[in-house]
């Protein structure tokens, strides 16, 4: 999580408030496309962190893998998000 704040400003507070609009939404469904669909994390668990319920998330989930499959540049912009946290992730080497 602290890799995703890091690189889109969304802290946990703000992914699991009550509060709606197109930037939060747009943050919770990139957050469950990425952490379920790319990096394996199981729905239940993404449920609890957020504390929402596993159907919404689920639902996200799904918007999301439609979205990628007729969306080119949504696809292209989970890759370069998905890019970004791993060479976060990633030991740097020197050469």
């Amino acid at each position: 999580m602290e890799r995703l704040e890091r690189i889109t400003g969304m802290t946990v507070s703000d992914l699991r408030s009550s509060r709606r609009g197109p930037v939060l939404s747009k943050g919770r469904i990139d957050l469950t496309a990425v952490a379920v669909g790319r990096f394996g994390h199981r729905i239940c668990d993404l449920a609890k962190l957020l504390r929402k319920n596993p159907g919404t998330v689920s639902r996200w989930l799904t918007g999301a893998n439609r979205r990628s499959l007729h969306d080119p540049s949504y696809r292209t912009h989970l890759d370069n998000l998905d890019s970004r946290i791993q060479e976060l992730t990633s030991p740097k080497v020197i050469k």
